[in-house]
């Protein structure tokens, strides 16, 4: 067997196994409807450092035109994965916490906007960006009106070179710890107290 058949049957194999995870392949130009705010939505990689390789989604909300609805890029640096948040932040910076070393990665994008607008990035399950969007988060002028846009899918720009297969992630809900007690509903014998939580810590 040739070395260019056994490549092809590798790569039949990967996107088998893939395809069975519900991964898709990604690439540059490709569009996705999507509501990011309902459904967070996977990445995979397998991108090494200093390959300078970038993931680049761009949300877009839809109407009689496609509008930037916000956008998320990561970059393969030299020392370290940095990231950007589109139209809030202008330059490259590290993660707050330091993705795991491994090559092979799957980011998870999670996007709320209730109250505030929050941006949450995992990578294999462990979360390295957690971020509020705010006039002292964002130094581009203009990101609440972009952000404040309903997100109905994600676009691979030309630019992306990183991204290998995507996926949309449900989120299991779940619970929230106990309030308070309420007051007892009599003085004396026979009354009642009560306690609640939601179903919010995530939200499903």
């Amino acid at each position: 067997m040739t070395t260019s058949s056994l490549y092809l049957l590798f790569l039949m194999a990967v996107t088998a196994a893939s395809a069975d995870d519900g991964w898709k392949a990604a690439g540059p130009g490709l569009s996705i409807d999507h509501d990011l705010e309902k459904c967070p939505f996977e990445i995979k990689t397998n991108s090494a450092l200093r390959s300078k390789q970038e993931i680049n989604a761009w949300f877009y909300s839809s109407g009689s035109t496609r509008k930037s609805a916000g956008g998320f890029l990561l970059r393969f640096n030299d020392l370290k994965v940095k990231y950007q948040v589109s139209f809030c932040t202008t330059s490259w910076e590290p993660f707050p916490t330091a993705p795991p070393a491994t090559t092979d990665k799957v980011w998870r994008i999670t996007l709320t906007k209730n109250p505030d607008i929050r941006l949450l990035i995992h990578c294999n399950g462990k979360e390295v960006l957690n971020i509020v969007l705010s006039d002292s988060t964002c130094d581009k002028s203009g990101w609440n009106k972009v952000w404040s846009l309903g997100v109905d899918g994600i676009k691979f720009t030309d630019g992306d070179s990183a991204s290998d297969f995507y996926r949309f992630r449900p989120v299991n809900g779940g619970w929230s710890n106990y309030g308070d007690w309420s007051e007892c509903s009599a003085q004396c014998g026979g009354g009642t107290q009560t306690r609640t939580r939601t179903c919010n810590n995530p939200a499903p």
